[in-house]
């Protein structure tokens, strides 16, 4: 059986017109502590400066993570640009976030290590809503007011799985076997669970 104690896993950041939160969320990433880590960032095009503080914030970092950055030419959209980036991946795990999220730095170590100890293919988490200036303005997730879907066939039907995207990660097999995500208004976080 293959040792999975240091599996590479893969931070996927999609960025797209998030000027104002873009470092923020980087640091969040640099300061991950699982290792070894391969932290992809995407921007999808912005018409912002979110490109270039990319550019900027990597240029200064000298970490032990693998980083790649990468842009598109044209803007895909949220489905399109997850189903390129989900092609350059190589980590055994996978987790994404949005360049507007920031993550505590054992977010990457504690969601692979619950899906190697549960041997689960896929997880999510509850997530802290801030505003601008980091003050909560409520949990992703109430415990109070949550009931969970029938059955999974349900959950996708309606397109309501309450997962937030950033606290997702996931097995990569989740993705070679189900491979693309349909390109509709739908995003990730309905078809990824």
């Amino acid at each position: 059986m293959k040792d999975l104690s240091q599996c590479k896993a893969t931070l996927v950041v999609l960025a797209y017109n998030h000027e104002h939160f873009v470092r923020s969320a980087l640091s969040a990433a640099f300061a991950q502590t699982y290792q070894p880590l391969e932290i992809i960032i995407s921007d999808d095009a912005s018409s912002d400066s979110t490109w270039q503080i990319i550019q900027e914030v990597c240029d200064d970092y000298h970490g032990a993570h693998e980083v790649v950055i990468r842009r598109n030419e044209k803007n895909l959209g949220i489905n399109k640009h997850f189903n390129v980036l989900m092609s350059l991946v190589s980590g055994e795990y996978i987790a994404i976030a949005a360049a507007d999220d920031v993550m505590s730095p054992d977010r990457v170590a504690k969601s692979v290590n619950f899906l190697k100890q549960s041997q689960n293919i896929g997880m999510h988490s509850n997530a802290k809503m801030i505003d601008e200036e980091g003050k909560l303005i409520r949990e992703a997730m109430n415990q109070d007011d949550f009931t969970p879907p029938n059955s999974w066939e349900e959950m996708l039907k309606q397109g309501a799985s309450r997962v937030t995207g950033a606290t997702m990660a996931w097995h990569r097999s989740v993705t070679d076997v189900f491979g693309s995500i349909p390109d509709t208004p739908l995003g990730e976080d309905a078809f990824i669970p």
